[in-house]
């Protein structure tokens, strides 16, 4: 693993309790935030809340993952077989 994706994943981390937690204390100067207040005008206090509590438990563990030093495979084509002597 290299610092980059510590620090990455931190962050990612990091912002993900913010959500949680602001979300979870309700917090007023988090839902006058101007896309949270949407998401309040749209869906109500109750499911802005449920929603950034899912978005920030999706970033804890995306940065977990990162932190971790998991990569994508981007390719869905099966690997061509090897030769076997």
């Amino acid at each position: 693993m290299i610092p980059q994706d510590w620090f990455i994943g931190g962050i990612a981390a990091l912002l993900g309790l913010l959500f949680v937690v602001a979300a979870t204390g309700n917090v007023e100067w988090y839902f006058q935030l101007r896309k949270i207040h949407r998401l309040e005008d749209r869906f109500g206090r109750k499911g802005a809340r449920f929603t950034t509590v899912v978005v920030g438990l999706g970033l804890i563990v995306l940065g977990a993952a990162i932190a971790m030093g998991v990569t994508p495979r981007f390719s869905s084509a099966k690997q061509p077989p090897t030769a076997t002597p």
